[in-house]
C-alpha cells in the first residue's frame, strides 16, 4: 500500500460477525469492513481515489464486487457506506442492482459536497442502501445531514450522518434502528516526544 490510512465502524453493541476483506485490484490498500448485526448488514468502504485510468479501473472493479454484496445475505437489509471516490457516472454498477443512493431519497439540501479543494467539490462520500430480497425487509433513510464542524480541521471529507431504519415485510417499524455517521479519512493528532 503506497498510503497509511485506515476504515473504522465503531458500535455501541458489537456485532454478530464482523469481516474485513482486501480490494486485490487496489494499490492502496483500499478494503472493505463488513458487520451483521439484528438484521442488518452494514459495509464500510473506501474506495481507490483518483482519476487515472488505473485507478479509475480499480475503483470500478470494486464498484462491481460491492453491487453484488446483497446477494450472499438474502434475509438481511444491507448498508453501503463510505468514501466511493464516485465521479459522475461511476454509481450506475451499483444502481443495476437495486442499491439506492441516501441522499437521493432526502429532501434537497442546499449543498451535497463532501468534498471541496477549491474550486473543485464533489460528493465522494455516499450512504447506498438494499432492501433485503428473500425476507421483503426493506431499508429507508429518515434523516441525513452534512456535519459541516469537523470539516477540514479532522478530515478533507465532511462527514454524513444518518438516521437508518429497516421495516419488516409486514409493514411496521422493525427491530433495530441503525444511526450512522460517515466520513472520510479522520487524521487524529499524535503525541510527540
Amino acid at each position: 500500500a503506497t498510503e497509511e490510512y485506515f476504515n473504522v465502524t465503531a458500535t455501541r453493541r458489537g456485532s454478530e460477525r464482523t469481516t474485513s476483506f482486501p480490494f486485490a485490484s487496489s494499490g492502496n490498500g483500499r478494503h472493505l469492513i463488513t458487520m451483521h448485526w439484528c438484521g442488518w448488514t452494514v459495509v464500510n468502504t473506501h474506495a481507490e481515489s483518483g482519476s487515472r485510468d488505473v485507478e479509475r479501473d480499480a475503483r470500478e472493479s470494486q464498484l462491481l464486487h460491492m453491487s453484488r454484496l446483497h446477494e450472499l445475505e438474502d434475509g438481511q437489509v444491507f448498508v453501503l457506506a463510505g468514501d466511493f471516490n464516485l465521479r459522475a457516472g461511476e454509481e450506475a454498477p451499483l444502481e443495476r442492482e437495486g442499491w439506492r443512493d441516501a441522499w437521493s431519497t432526502m429532501p434537497a439540501a442546499s449543498e451535497d459536497w463532501t468534498w471541496c479543494k477549491v474550486p473543485f467539490s464533489a460528493r465522494y462520500d455516499r450512504i447506498f442502501l438494499h432492501d433485503a430480497s428473500a425476507s421483503g425487509s426493506r431499508v429507508e433513510c429518515t434523516h441525513m445531514q452534512r456535519l459541516d464542524a469537523l470539516w477540514p480541521s479532522l478530515s478533507d471529507h465532511v462527514a454524513l450522518h444518518a438516521v437508518l431504519r429497516r421495516w419488516p415485510s409486514h409493514g411496521a417499524p422493525g427491530g433495530c434502528p441503525l444511526l450512522l455517521a460517515v466520513g472520510g479519512p479522520v487524521v487524529l493528532p499524535t503525541a510527540t516526544g
